[in-house]
């Protein structure tokens, strides 16, 4: 099992626009930003994905958020692997980065997700029903 950047192929699994590499081209060019599309790949077939964008600002810290410019985000493929991606993330940017926030995407990762991380509601939203 290795874990890397995902620059070419197909999804064969579920996954939203912002899993796409057009997607990850148009935050890169309209934001001038790094969008990272991580894959977790094994016996040379993706099982799994997430998008990050690494933001660094000496005002409010240092965060990774999958996905950046977006309401949504997070995971697509099999959950099985979110556990490897998670230990990778947290050894390889544990000094560099405060935190990561993965946002609400594809429902079957809420389980794995919510025995992993701290679920926390840090938006909010005030709704005007227009009837």
């Amino acid at each position: 099992m290795t874990i890397v950047e995902l620059n070419e192929g197909e999804l064969t699994f579920s996954h939203f626009i912002f899993h796409t590499l057009k997607y990850k081209q148009f935050i890169e060019e309209a934001f001038c930003c790094k969008y990272e599309i991580l894959s977790v790949q094994e016996n040379e077939q993706v099982k799994l994905i997430l998008p990050i964008v690494k933001i660094k600002n000496k005002l409010f810290g240092n965060k990774m958020i999958s996905s950046a410019y977006i309401e949504y985000g997070g995971f697509a493929g099999d959950e099985k692997y979110v556990p490897e991606l998670i230990n990778y993330l947290t050894e390889k940017y544990k000094d560099e980065y405060d935190y990561l926030e993965i946002r609400g995407g594809l429902e079957n990762f809420d389980s794995v997700l919510s025995s992993q991380l701290q679920k926390e509601n840090l938006y909010k939203r005030f709704v005007l029903k227009l009837e």
